[in-house]
């Protein structure tokens, strides 16, 4: 058992020390790509490169992108998975990607997609929170926000009914009502 494990973490490190890293670089005032030899993967022709909370991460071979103000995804073969629609993307693990997009001059919402630009999650929530597997989705109505929970292919677990929703783990979460009752959902 001991041999296996330690078979494993040879492996794991193996992986890691040939792993890719990338960093940007700046010229004339927009931002490029290089990876650790120094070869340029993305020429500088964006207003930034990662993720729109400042993070700089490249996950599968993609990464965020801004040009004229929007987010979109761009793969390191200089392709464009997505145009440049979204007000904001932010990496949240695995392959999910919240972001927020304009509706109409008065309407932004928030949703998912997955690396390939598919919309996993709909743009129909004020806002989404991913925990793990799971989504805590919330919406204003009237003078309060209600929450829900979804996973990540947004079927809905816990309808968009409660005062608040806590993760307790990846996959429990705590679940208050309008009565300030808490109940605990785990699935």
């Amino acid at each position: 058992m001991n041999r296996w494990i330690g078979l494993l973490v040879c492996w794991v490190m193996t992986i890691a020390a040939f792993a890719r890293t990338y960093q940007t670089f700046e010229e004339n005032g927009k931002v490029g790509m290089k990876d650790d030899s120094g070869n340029v993967v993305l020429p500088p022709s964006f207003e930034a490169l990662g993720w729109s909370d400042g993070n700089f991460s490249v996950i599968g071979e993609v990464t965020g992108y801004r040009l004229n103000g929007s987010w979109g995804i761009i793969n390191l073969k200089k392709e464009f998975i997505s145009k440049a629609d979204y007000e904001s993307l932010v990496y949240c693990g695995g392959d999910c990607i919240v972001a927020r997009k304009k509706i109409n001059p008065v309407v932004r919402k928030t949703g998912c997609i997955n690396l390939k630009g598919e919309i996993k999650i709909p743009f129909i929530y004020d806002g989404i929170s991913v925990q793990g597997l799971r989504a805590i989705v919330f919406n204003l109505t009237g003078p309060r926000y209600y929450y829900g929970l979804t996973d990540l292919d947004n079927r809905i677990l816990i309808p968009i009914t409660n005062k608040n929703i806590r993760p307790l783990g990846t996959l429990r979460f705590a679940v208050e009502n309008s009565e300030n009752k808490i109940a605990l959902f785990g699935r």
